[in-house]
């Protein structure tokens, strides 16, 4: 892997177990509201970068700016969204 795709790999995390019609925009309001909350974040602004959301809608992949807060990224473990306790991992690709 290049440099470049090793950084972003380092930087993205699988988000599980999401409620049904959850939307790209709810969920990088909802992460970084929640990063802010835990005060995790390793400069001032929204730690997300980017969302992908599966087509069935059960799990999603989240960017963040830094590897770290990635790494921050784990203590949403549990957190419930709309009745559902989310799961937090690294993607597959990630070793």
């Amino acid at each position: 892997m290049s440099m470049a795709q090793t950084a972003k790999i380092d930087r993205k995390l699988y988000v599980g177990n999401l409620p049904s019609g959850i939307t790209q925009r709810m969920l990088i309001d909802i992460v970084n509201e929640a990063m802010v909350s835990l005060n995790v974040l390793e400069e001032p602004g929204n730690p997300v970068v980017s969302t992908w959301i599966s087509s069935d809608g059960h799990y999603a992949f989240v960017e963040f700016r830094t590897a770290e807060e990635a790494n921050h990224g784990f203590k949403l473990e549990g957190m419930n969204i709309q009745g559902c306790e989310i799961k937090i991992g690294r993607p597959k690709a990630y070793s």
